[in-house]
């Protein structure tokens, strides 16, 4: 997915306990392309949610926070 020149993956999604309203919730990273045009993650995760008309948005950020990632 891509947000404001961001392009983001998930990392894990997010189990919502007695989750009534039918929201889901994801964690993700975001790369951005630096000047050489190589894209480096950004040092922050992200909980990624969608709204009504299913277009994502960044619910939360987490500073600093870099979980491990296996490919």
């Amino acid at each position: 997915f891509v947000i404001n020149n961001f392009i983001g993956f998930v990392t894990k999604p997010i189990e919502v306990v007695n989750n009534k309203a039918d929201v889901a919730f994801t964690q993700v990273k975001l790369l951005h392309k630096d000047k050489s045009g190589i894209c480096l993650p950004t040092q922050d995760t992200y909980i990624l949610s969608y709204n009504e008309n299913n277009m994502p948005f960044l619910a939360a950020r987490i500073q600093g926070h870099t979980p491990s990632i296996t490919f």
